[in-house]
């Protein structure tokens, strides 16, 4: 589905869960456990599936065990409760009590499923002294019978990484995203809302710091994608982060490692700044000046038009934009004015707003996005582009699908002062 970037669903399906029937802890000691230390595993991690020491089993796919990368909350009690998933977004929790097999290591085994199949997990857990970090070796089984013997089994590493302190970013976030669509390529603009937590998630999804790398991969059941995140650079007033839906192929064997996947793969570009940075940017009756003008007749049926998308020669003309604080922008071109919702990108060492629209009638979209330039003081400079699409609602459903964007009827762009450099962000397309 076009329109919607994969990188805010987070609709993970991975580690452990086939068909998850589980059970919350009422032990008091996981609300607030210590550690951990090389002595003691108590504490709170993020897991992280390895890709050493995986092995498959027939019958049940890498999907539903667990992927290579796939990064989810745990957390050891003092009572040695083992609890997953708790918080986690679309899955279920799922506990374990751990004993103490010999000095330093720690078992512990549950299964999930139903009559049909069980998929069993035995632990054995036990400090790492090369990575400096507990892990989990990871029995699996496939129980067909419901005898207790797996008539299948595999295996999994899991790291059991440190959780990232992000106290002085938690908070809710306006991001700014570039989503390329993996089946068509078309590149849009969306604006989102974004939550981070202290404990280091984004919009649900864990992160963890891979050798210098902050990283995160969840699995989307819903959209049958891996969603691989990656953190450039994170501040108090600004994030930057790469994600790419890796998606899961229709044919052929299915590997624990998405990355293998050999099917398109959306990716999103995303920028966000914390919601209170907004008022920031406020300013009131914005003077943008139309310089330039460019209209194509995408599908050829406006040849006679010679302003096929706006209708008129808009250069000369002023526009006004009312930037509040609240995070939309209302745009004035003539006697009707255009609301959208905007956030902040930062490209080439600049700083932008961008803001997209979307206008629907009975069997069209009007679909519009704004960038516009700001100066070190996070006020406009009256430099910009529009960048404009009319694209037919083929079904009639009111959602812009890949097979209405590749119809597209016309699209043009209005350029405010002297521009700036459109290459920097591609859903602006004709110039």
């Amino acid at each position: 589905m076009l329109m919607r970037s994969k990188w805010g669903i987070i609709g993970v399906l991975g580690l452990f869960a086939l068909v998850a029937i589980g059970c919350s802890s009422d032990d008091d000691d996981t609300t607030n456990p210590t550690g951990p230390t090389s002595d003691s595993p108590v504490g709170n991690y993020v897991g992280v599936v390895q890709s050493t020491g995986y092995t498959t089993m027939a019958n049940v796919s890498p999907t539903a065990v667990g992927l290579v990368g796939e990064s989810f909350p745990v957390t050891i009690s003092g009572s040695l409760v083992l609890t997953m998933f708790d918080d986690y977004p679309f899955r279920t929790t799922q506990t374990t009590q751990l004993t103490e097999e010999s000095d330093g290591v720690y078992v512990g085994s549950y299964q999930v499923g139903d009559p049909s199949g069980w998929v069993q997990f035995s632990f054995s857990i036990s400090w790492d002294s090369t990575a400096g970090e507990w892990q989990a070796v990871v029995t699996t089984g496939y129980d067909t019978n419901n005898d207790g013997a797996p008539e299948q089994s595999g295996s999994m590493v899991v790291a059991l990484k440190p959780r990232l302190n992000w106290s002085a970013y938690a908070g809710n976030w306006r991001a700014a995203v570039i989503y390329i669509d993996g089946e068509t390529a078309f590149p849009s603009l969306e604006i989102q809302d974004a939550v981070l937590s202290a404990g280091g998630t984004v919009q649900g999804a864990w992160f963890y710091n891979d050798g210098g790398t902050v990283r995160a991969l969840a699995y989307s059941n819903a959209d049958e994608e891996a969603i691989s995140f990656r953190m450039v650079s994170l501040g108090s007033t600004y994030l930057h982060l790469t994600a790419r839906g890796l998606m899961l192929p229709t044919i052929g064997t299915i590997g624990p490692n998405p990355e293998n996947w050999n099917a398109g793969s959306d990716s999103s570009d995303v920028h966000a700044v914390p919601m209170a940075r907004l008022a920031a940017f406020a300013d009131d009756d914005v003077l943008l000046s139309i310089t330039g003008q460019v209209e194509e007749d995408t599908d050829g049926l406006d040849v006679e038009d010679e302003y096929p998308y706006f209708s008129a020669d808009l250069v000369g003309q002023d526009v006004i934009a009312d930037i509040a604080s609240d995070g939309t922008m209302e745009i004035t071109m003539g006697a009707t004015p255009l609301t959208t919702y905007y956030g902040y990108m930062e490209m080439a060492g600049s700083g932008y707003l961008a803001g997209m629209r979307a206008d629907t009638g009975d069997t069209w979209f009007n679909t519009n996005f704004f960038v516009l330039e700001l100066d070190a003081s996070n006020q406009t400079t009256g430099n910009g582009f529009m960048q404009g699409y009319d694209i037919p609602d083929l079904d009639d459903d009111s959602e812009i699908d890949d097979a209405e964007i590749l119809v597209i009827d016309n699209e043009g762009v209005l350029t405010f002062g002297s521009g700036f450099n459109p290459d920097l962000f591609e859903f602006i397309q004709t110039l």
